[in-house]
């Protein structure tokens, strides 16, 4: 694919790196935005839960009288 129409496909013209941008200048609108976005297929089924964090784990929290540190 040449380097034109890789800028010119929807992978870079609705990616969120740059889509804020390009709403705000009004290279996209809103309305294409959410078409684009209801086209996209449902791959809810692929994913998989991963817990990231368990409340009671092995990590400690900060007790009295520990060092903090504030900006300012």
């Amino acid at each position: 694919m040449a380097r034109k129409e890789l800028i010119e496909s929807d992978a870079v013209k609705y990616d969120i790196r740059v889509l804020d941008r390009e709403l705000r200048e009004g290279k996209i609108s809103h309305k294409d935005y959410e078409a684009y976005l209801k086209s996209l297929p449902d791959e809810e089924s692929r994913g998989e839960y991963v817990e990231v964090f368990e409340e009671g784990s092995d990590v400690p929290t900060p007790a009295e009288g520990d060092l903090t540190f504030t900006s300012g």
